[in-house]
């Protein structure tokens, strides 16, 4: 039982587990950024010496690696249906991905450039690529075709949360373009529409180059 500074007992501290530690973590990002995580702040957000964290995640090498993880678990390849062909799973794990990185957009830079280490991500990318291979990819495909639709989706994802999410452009030639990218209301800037004539785009030609053996 914890006792406050004023002497009065308190109820007993919530056990820590890696996960409340990587929750805790994510919470710092939202608010602070990546610059603003530290084991000292983390710490001082789950009431224990920095030290203290050591005994569930080694360094902070291992507690972005958690982090990652949990982007990639949440996109989840594992839930998808068996019968699911291998461009539905795609679709699936593709709009989930970018709604993550939108709702946590200081993850972005984390996530577009920490390489997935952990061995529960590493599991989830292995089912992806085992769905893959079943429909008749080949592994250097399964490589090619998990990086392609990540860039994709962490593009996409950049460019709608970006600091000039609907500002207005002021080349001003009077051409259709110009007053459609002026419009905020305009296609030009429904996100959603961009990113599914993309993502669709994408997967038309990774069909072509596997039915053609490309």
């Amino acid at each position: 039982m914890a006792v406050t500074k004023d002497g009065e007992a308190q109820g007993p501290r919530t056990p820590l587990t890696v996960d409340l530690i990587t929750d805790a973590a994510l919470a710092i990002v939202d608010e602070q950024g990546l610059g603003g995580l530290s084991m000292r702040k983390l710490g001082a957000r789950l009431g224990v010496e920095a030290m203290t964290l050591y005994h569930h995640v080694p360094n902070k090498d291992a507690l972005l690696d958690r982090l990652v993880e949990r982007v990639i678990t949440r996109a989840n390849f594992l839930e998808a249906d068996e019968a699911m062909d291998w461009r539905a799973r795609l679709e699936r794990f593709a709009h989930r991905y970018r709604a993550i990185l939108i709702e946590r957009p200081n993850l972005i830079p984390l996530i577009a450039t920490r390489p997935v280490r952990s061995p529960e991500a590493l599991r989830h990318l292995a089912a992806g690529a085992a769905a893959l291979m079943r429909a008749g990819f080949t592994l250097e495909q399964c490589f090619h075709v998990g990086n392609t639709v990540a860039m994709l989706v962490i593009g996409a994802a950049l460019a709608e949360i970006g600091p000039t999410r609907g500002a207005t452009v002021s080349v001003g030639d009077g051409s259709a373009l110009t007053s459609a990218m002026q419009d905020p209301a305009s296609a030009v800037h429904d996100h959603d529409a961009i990113f599914k004539f993309g993502l669709e785009s994408l997967l038309d030609g990774i069909a072509l180059r596997v039915q053609g053996g490309g």
